[in-house]
């Protein structure tokens, strides 16, 4: 195969696991766990993101984060009429032993990505289609669109 892709949707429920794991394993302060999850509401009401964590046939191919990068990522509808460009695709460094942990795809043979998208445009879609594609080849994840929780105090086990 050119491509392997382990693409994981960084949704309300593992933020909600995230920030609970950031208390227990940090020993979060109940202020620190609060802006943590705040922090982490903001961004789940305004984006999509996916972890995706990519091995190629041949290495140099594994630059998603490159502007002049061989794949096109985009996260569209159903029958692609709205297709969206990620806003940032962020390379996690292989050297985070702390990123290891939460994601847990991520190894020394591929390259792991956080990546962002504009949720306003793909608000009501039931589903949502997540796309790499190149010359190379390419693959696509379909993913459930549920809205995103009001609030992660409102989450069970919430602090």
């Amino acid at each position: 195969p050119v491509m392997i892709a382990f693409i994981t949707d960084w949704d309300t429920r593992l933020r909600e696991a995230y920030v609970k794991e950031m208390r227990d394993q940090f020993r979060l302060s109940d202020e620190a766990e609060k802006a943590l999850a705040k922090e982490q509401l903001a961004e789940d009401e305004a984006y999509f993101v996916f972890i995706a964590s990519i091995a190629t046939r041949e290495p140099s191919w594994n630059d998603l984060n490159q502007k002049r990068s061989m794949w096109r990522t985009t996260l569209e509808n159903k029958d692609s009429t709205i297709q969206v460009d990620p806003e940032r695709i962020e390379l996690i460094p292989q050297k985070d032993e702390s990123a290891k942990y939460y994601y847990r795809k991520m190894d020394t043979f591929n390259q792991t990505y956080k990546i962002r998208f504009p949720r306003a445009a793909l608000k009501d879609a039931q589903d949502v289609y997540f796309h790499i594609s190149g010359p190379r080849g390419g693959i696509t994840v379909r993913f459930p669109n549920p809205a995103p929780k009001r609030s992660i105090d409102d989450a069970p086990d919430a602090r």
